[in-house]
C-alpha cells in the first residue's frame, strides 16, 4: 500500500555493480524492485548502467550510466491532486531521463555541481565529468 506523500521510485533489473545507500545505512547491492526514497543514493560501477522507474514507469524513467553517483533529494506526491515533486542531484556521471508530461504544479529537476535543470515532460541527458578530467592543469 502506498503511503501518503511518497513518490515511488524503483530500481529495474540492476546488474552487478549497482549500489544503493539508504539515508540511515551503508552501501548495499541494488535489487530488482528496490524502492528509492528521499536522501537515498545510487552508485554505478564503470561500464554498468541501471534503469530507475518513476511511479512504475507511468511518470517516466531514468537510465543512470556507469560511473555515476545520484542522490534523490525530493520525491513527493500529492495523492489528492496527482502532482509530484522530483529533485535529483547528479554529483558525477551521466543520466538519461524520460519524463512524462507533468500536470498542475508538478516539477522535475536535476541538480549538478554547477547548474539545475527543470523540465515539464521531455527526454534529456545530463553528464558531469569528474573534476580531474574537467581541469587537466
Amino acid at each position: 500500500m502506498k503511503q501518503k506523500g511518497i513518490q515511488y521510485v524503483t530500481i529495474d533489473k540492476p546488474g552487478k555493480g549497482v549500489f544503493v545507500k539508504h539515508r540511515d545505512g551503508g552501501w548495499i547491492p541494488a535489487e530488482d524492485g528496490m524502492v528509492i526514497l528521499e536522501q537515498d543514493e545510487i552508485r554505478t560501477a564503470p561500464n554498468v548502467s541501471v534503469d530507475i522507474l518513476l511511479d512504475e514507469g507511468k511518470a517516466g524513467s531514468l537510465e543512470i550510466k556507469g560511473g555515476s553517483l545520484l542522490k534523490a533529494l525530493d520525491l513527493k506526491t500529492n495523492f489528492a491532486t496527482g502532482e509530484t515533486s522530483t529533485l535529483l542531484n547528479l554529483a558525477v556521471g551521466k543520466l538519461l531521463a524520460k519524463v512524462e508530461p507533468l500536470t498542475g504544479n508538478s516539477s522535475f529537476s536535476v541538480r549538478t555541481p554547477s547548474a539545475i535543470s527543470g523540465v515539464r515532460g521531455t527526454s534529456f541527458e545530463v553528464e558531469i565529468e569528474e573534476p580531474s578530467r574537467k581541469f587537466p592543469f
